[in-house]
């Protein structure tokens, strides 16, 4: 008989903006999207919004990793996850 895991038993305590990976995902999506959605980027640093729409992806990111981790998936599941969010 297998065991059941709570989803409470892997409850993560950590506010998403104190999340030590936040900033290696603001750069992992900063390089990607840079490397692959130039025009993108350029739009977003024209409006001046590059910054701020960086910081929200890498938070929905995080918020992906925080709800993973509290469904007992394995790490590389999580970024398996969130993959498709930095890489277009």
């Amino acid at each position: 008989m297998s065991k059941q895991i709570s989803p409470q038993a892997h409850k993560v305590s950590i506010a998403p903006e104190d999340d030590a990976r936040l900033p290696i995902l603001e750069a992992q999506i900063e390089n990607q999207w840079m490397q692959y959605r130039q025009s993108y980027c350029r739009m977003l640093k024209k409006d001046g919004s590059l910054q701020r729409e960086i910081k929200r992806t890498a938070l929905n990111c995080v918020l992906a990793l925080h709800q993973a981790e509290e469904r007992g998936l394995n790490p590389d599941q999580g970024r398996e996850l969130i993959r498709d969010l930095i890489i277009p």
